[in-house]
């Protein structure tokens, strides 16, 4: 009887592994596979909505790059920007430099965010797939501007790719039908 029990007991400790690796093979998705994966249709992200405003930019030139706080200009100047641009605005753009210096990174980003917020001309933009917002600075702009990226032209306010490209991947290319999968057709005037 015990012989029986110990040769049960052996038999169970060498399915296990077998039964775990079963496991992960049926559990594994396409995803899993980069060749699979390359070949597979990954969709464009929708339409972006970001709140963005027409603020005041005096901000940027009352302090200069040494810390003081200078006489603001004589134009009326603003910045259009959204919310999720100001972290690459306060890291990048030369004109928040001074800002930057003075109030620190952190603070500065919640500053901004605090004017976009409480901006009398605040909107939520709707920007279309392959697009991005226009961050400028002037006497006037509009804060739901955009621009297309990569190849792709406006047209009835979405950006499309024309003909006779095709959308591969999520680029607009001029490639041979044979050499993207997930091509969609362009759109045709």
């Amino acid at each position: 009887m015990r012989t029986l029990f110990s040769l049960l007991f052996l038999l169970a400790l060498s399915i296990s592994p077998v039964v775990a690796r079963m496991n992960q093979l049926v559990s594994r998705t396409s995803h899993d596979h980069p060749a699979i994966a390359r070949r597979q249709h990954h969709p464009t992200r929708a339409s972006l909505i970001d709140i963005c405003a027409s603020i005041d930019a005096s901000f940027l030139s009352r302090i200069s790059a040494a810390g003081i706080l200078e006489a603001s200009a004589s134009v009326e100047a603003h910045l259009c920007i959204c919310i999720s641009a100001v972290p690459v605005f306060v890291k990048a753009d030369v004109r928040a430099k001074g800002f930057v210096d003075h109030v620190g990174e952190q603070n500065a980003i919640v500053r901004i965010r605090e004017m976009i917020n409480a901006a009398d001309r605040r909107q939520s933009c709707h920007f279309p797939p392959h697009s991005a917002a226009i961050l400028s600075v002037g006497t006037s702009c509009d804060p739901c501007e955009y621009r297309c990226e990569d190849t792709y032209q406006e047209l009835d306010g979405q950006c499309v790719c024309h003909a006779p490209a095709f959308e591969c991947n999520g680029k607009c290319a001029l490639v041979s039908h044979s050499q993207c999968l997930s091509r969609v057709r362009a759109y045709t005037l």
